[in-house]
């Protein structure tokens, strides 16, 4: 995926050192979510589509017989990455969601008790 910007503009945009982002661009290490939720934003994609780009780089390194091999072994692993990624995604979408159902309920009753203190004021008067 080619945005035009330098392997160290990259790095400092994403706020890691440029020598981690050489190991990701050849491969060598891992990333964590945070971290490629980072290099996503980094580029103005998502991380779909980063995946996406990375997976049809992988298939034009096949074209070769030892990149080929090579190719492949990345590729299962980025996919194992990708699918753990979206579990952790799903589960954080699942997460905000009940949050999100627990601050609606807190609303609720806070409502709630501000119209009881209304009504016995109100009645106190």
């Amino acid at each position: 995926m080619k945005k035009g910007i330098s392997q160290e503009a990259l790095a400092h945009e994403c706020g890691v050192h440029r020598t981690f982002m050489g190991t990701v661009e050849r491969g060598e290490s891992n990333l964590s979510f945070q971290n490629l939720s980072r290099i996503a934003a980094a580029l103005g994609v998502t991380m779909s589509e980063l995946l996406a780009a990375t997976e049809t780089k992988a298939g034009e390194l096949e074209k070769t017989p030892k990149a080929g091999r090579q190719a492949l072994r990345r590729l299962a692993q980025l996919e194992k990455q990708r699918q753990a990624t979206e579990k952790r995604l799903a589960d954080l979408v699942a997460a905000q969601e009940q949050e999100q159902q627990r601050l609606s309920q807190l609303e609720q009753d806070i409502r709630r008790s501000s119209n009881d203190v209304e009504r016995v004021t109100r009645q106190k008067e």
